[in-house]
């Protein structure tokens, strides 16, 4: 498997995993923590103050999930169901006007995933069965950016470490029974392979703890440790038994990393080992959990927001969610969002619990449209996209 990093434009010297101030990838960082730390407009203090600032028909729906950067949100969707055509936006974060709009050419007939930003670009992964690329564009203009193709394999996923793009790949062969290969290509390349229907298959979701790779093989949590970027390769690797399939993971600070699995479980590790520390069986639902300031967020199939120390997994404090089955998270200064993305009801609360067991909202905003993921939260402003292809912000007056 051809490493990705050598089609990839490198970030300027001295950035890091995010930009300070942007919105850069899904998750907001490597690790998947759905957590803008440096989020100092909107507060627990003032977020029911909360009022829409603009909404802009992008032309394309459903929206993935939105980045931004440097004053402008950028955004994918599609013109004509899954497999496209696909449009790529960036809008004004101010005013909401369109900066520019294109059709991207290369993932015409295959499916796309969220997009992330690299080194002044806008990096779109798509797929359709073993093939696949990443179509790249002008984050100022737009235009096509021909020397960062991809690497013709169906790529579902990305990432942005150490200033390198970061792919999820996977290919298969024509043979029945078919052998698989899963990739993760960046500054350390890891697979897992095996036979299609005879072997367990990773999930797709993955995170970085530092540049260490926290992946999963079946119903095993599994991390790549020590990448030696001069190598490309990972010094060691760890396999952990869970008590069901993998469905999400999430990166617990500089050491460690939790995973949810369909049996309901969380389970935190040490991320260089993986030594249990402790698990949990919560009810956790399949939607990714966050992790803030020393807590882990969760949601369950009782509808429920879970609030765990991380270190330990005690509870800290739950609330009641409705419409648990399709809540995203995400965390942004001192307040968590949880989001019914099917009815499109964004609920904020407060990031560090109200000094009792259940916690009340402090806020709703209701976006009138269902959502693909939940919003993200930068510079003062609140920015979901909707299935049907708008991009709403709201902030404050």
């Amino acid at each position: 498997m051809g490493r990705m990093r050598k089609a990839a434009v490198a970030l300027a010297a001295g950035v890091a995993t995010t930009i300070s101030g942007c919105w850069v990838q899904p998750g907001f960082d490597a690790g998947h923590t759905r957590y803008n730390d440096t989020e100092t407009v909107i507060t627990s203090a003032n977020v029911a103050s909360l009022a829409p600032r603009w909404s802009t028909d992008v032309g394309a729906g459903p929206l993935r999930a939105p980045l931004s950067v440097n004053g402008r949100i950028f955004v994918v969707g599609t013109d004509g169901g899954e497999s496209g055509p696909h449009r790529a936006a960036a809008i004004d974060a101010a005013t909401g006007d369109v900066a520019w709009s294109t059709v991207l050419t290369q993932a015409d007939g295959f499916l796309v995933a969220d997009p992330v930003y690299l080194d002044g670009n806008i990096a779109v992964p798509y797929n359709l069965f073993r093939f696949g690329g990443v179509d790249t564009v002008s984050a100022a203009t737009g235009a096509p950016v021909d020397d960062a193709a991809g690497n013709g394999q169906a790529n579902w996923a990305l990432a942005v470490v150490d200033g390198e793009l970061v792919t999820t790949s996977f290919s298969y062969g024509s043979v029945i029974p078919s052998p698989f290969q899963y990739g993760v290509d960046g500054p350390c390349d890891a697979t897992v392979s095996g036979l299609v229907n005879q072997h367990p298959q990773p999930q797709r979701d993955f995170a970085y703890v530092g540049t260490d790779l926290m992946w999963n093989r079946g119903p095993a949590a599994k991390g790549f440790v020590g990448c030696n970027p001069a190598t490309g390769q990972f010094a060691s690797q760890w396999e952990t038994p869970l008590a069901g399939e993998p469905t999400s993971v999430v990166a617990l600070g500089d050491d460690d990393v939790a995973y949810t699995d369909d049996s309901g479980t969380v389970t935190a590790l040490d991320s260089s080992s993986g030594t249990v520390n402790w698990a949990l069986d919560v009810h956790a639902a399949a939607a990714p959990p966050a992790y803030a300031a020393g807590s882990l967020f969760v949601t369950t199939i009782d509808e429920k927001l879970v609030v765990l120390n991380a270190a330990t997994g005690a509870l800290r404090w739950e609330v009641t969610v409705p419409g648990l089955s399709t809540v995203a998270l995400t965390v942004a200064g001192d307040v968590v969002y949880a989001t019914d993305t099917a009815g499109g009801v964004v609920r904020a609360f407060a990031r560090d619990g109200c000094g009792a067991p259940t916690c009340p909202e402090l806020a709703t905003v209701e976006v009138g449209a269902p959502l693909m993921s939940g919003p993200i939260v930068d510079d003062g402003r609140l920015v979901a996209g909707t299935i049907d292809g708008r991009l709403i912000a709201y902030g404050l007056p």
